[in-house]
């Protein structure tokens, strides 16, 4: 089995039902929300966003991210976000309280600055301590750069 992974577009609007609007409008900022259900399984290294599918407002093509903002809900499990490039660039570790959960909102900016030979501009995700009927909800608000 595996855990149940999930992604919501939130903004721009339709961003699920027609993502090449997002090439023909070049939007300022993305919202997106990823869930996960676990059965023990976790997540390493899972890509989260890829910015190689964006254009910038300036209609280049993006290459990296900036991270404006961060909502979160874990229960169980804490999660690890970083830049993919050499050496990982961490974004965030976040871990679940004494009690178990933890749920609020980190401000960024938080921005891939790593030159483009080493980067893939990814934000990748890893579980940390997943076990069965663990879960996290992450809102991330982002903004692509060239």
């Amino acid at each position: 089995m595996a855990d149940s992974v999930n992604r919501e577009y939130i903004y721009p609007p339709n961003w699920d039902t027609n993502p090449m609007a997002l090439n023909e409008n070049n939007y300022k900022k993305y919202i997106v929300n990823f869930s996960n259900y676990s059965d023990g399984t976790g997540e390493t290294d899972a890509i989260k966003i890829d910015p190689s599918g964006f254009k910038t407002v300036n209609g280049k093509q993006a290459t990296r991210l900036r991270i404006d903002k961060i909502e979160y809900r874990l229960q169980g499990m804490g999660v690890k976000l970083e830049f993919d490039r050499a050496p990982r660039k961490l974004v965030k570790i976040i871990n679940c309280g004494s009690d178990g959960s933890a749920e609020g909102v980190i401000e960024g900016p938080f921005i891939d600055d790593g030159e483009s030979g080493d980067r893939t501009g990814n934000l990748l995700l890893t579980t940390l301590e997943a076990a069965n009927l663990d879960s996290y909800d992450l809102t991330i608000h982002f903004r692509v750069k060239e």
